[in-house]
């Protein structure tokens, strides 16, 4: 008896955290529509232009030592 109590517990503890995070989605406007039918939304901005860093900026030997897993010297 004491292992059905626990179940039912335990589903209704589920179920309620499932439903207060379905509604924090809700009230957030995460799974909801935010703009109305038919309205079209703005396009993003254009990624900015990053130029590429020196290689004299680079320590390649001090990243191989410190990182042999993701480095191939």
């Amino acid at each position: 008896m004491k292992g059905l109590k626990t179940l039912v517990v335990t589903v209704l503890v589920v179920a309620a955290l499932g439903m207060m995070w379905y509604q924090a989605f809700a009230v957030t406007g995460v799974i909801g529509s935010v703009a109305p039918p038919g309205v079209e939304r703005p396009a993003p901005p254009p990624a900015p232009k990053l130029s590429a860093l020196p290689m004299e900026q680079a320590d390649i030997e001090l990243f191989g030592r410190l990182h042999p897993v993701w480095s191939a010297f």
